[in-house]
């Protein structure tokens, strides 16, 4: 599938992403590496890395990453 937007990097914030579980791969991590969309992820080790922001063309934010 082509990325007409030209989105490169998109900056992930979710606990779920090194899992990669089911629901993290359809909704998630699928969509984005069919489109040719690197995945950034904002956590390592259980730590949140704000400057993370920078890298990326998007930012997305899982809803329960907040609490």
């Amino acid at each position: 599938m082509e990325n007409p937007m030209k989105i490169k990097n998109a900056v992930c914030y979710s606990f779920y992403l090194n899992d990669e579980g089911l629901l993290a791969y359809i909704r998630l991590i699928g969509p984005l590496r069919r489109s040719g969309i690197n995945i950034v992820n904002g956590i390592e080790n259980n730590q949140i890395i704000m400057n993370r922001v920078s890298e990326g063309d998007v930012v997305i934010i899982q809803r329960e990453f907040p609490k």
